[in-house]
Order: C-alpha cells, then sequence, then structure tokens
C-alpha cells in the first residue's frame, strides 16, 4: 500500500496564523470605532459649549435692550470698566418675564 500524500485539516502554525489575522481585524475594528466615539464625543461637548455662549449672549442682549434710565438716580445706570483680566458692565434694568426661568 501507499501512503496518502494528501492532508487532512490545517496545521499548528496555519491556524496560529489564521488567528494572528483574525485579531489584528479585531484590533482595527476596535480602534476605528473608538476613534469615532472620541470624534463624537467632541462634537457634542463643542456643541454644548456654542449653545452655552449662544445663550450667555441672548441673556446680555435681552438685559441691554431692557435697560432704563432714570432722571432720578441714586446709582450710576451703565457702568464699564477694565481694571484687570476681566471687563465689567453694570446695568439697571428691568427683567423680562420669564427670565430666570
Amino acid at each position: 500500500m501507499r501512503a496518502n500524500r494528501y492532508k487532512l485539516g490545517y496545521t499548528l502554525v496555519e491556524a496560529m496564523i489564521a488567528v494572528a489575522i483574525l485579531s489584528l481585524i479585531i484590533l482595527m475594528v476596535y480602534s476605528s470605532g473608538s476613534a469615532v466615539l472620541d470624534a463624537q464625543q467632541g462634537g457634542s461637548r463643542a456643541a454644548k459649549n456654542v449653545h452655552r455662549e449662544r445663550m450667555t449672549m441672548r441673556a446680555i442682549e435681552d438685559a441691554l435692550e431692557s435697560a432704563v434710565w432714570y432722571d432720578h438716580q441714586t446709582e450710576e445706570t451703565i457702568r464699564v470698566s477694565a481694571d484687570g483680566a476681566f471687563s465689567n458692565l453694570k446695568v439697571l434694568s428691568r427683567v423680562p418675564p420669564g427670565f430666570w426661568g
């Protein structure tokens, strides 16, 4: 009888190479998914900051639009100063309904 020259199954080296390739593919998918999540969180954080800035500017705009002038005032109506790192704006105004939420 002759020995069969064809092998059945995989060798250990072939199985290890297949596992290594599968591991690399999983690592690439995980890395891209992680990058997408990081970008989404950064975009969400930026959108929240822009919304907060827009609401602050709207509140300042509403306060300045409702500034009033009284003939007999006891203190300054509008005072703008830049003494230090931050500038100050003091306005005497009426608060519109629903301003405080």
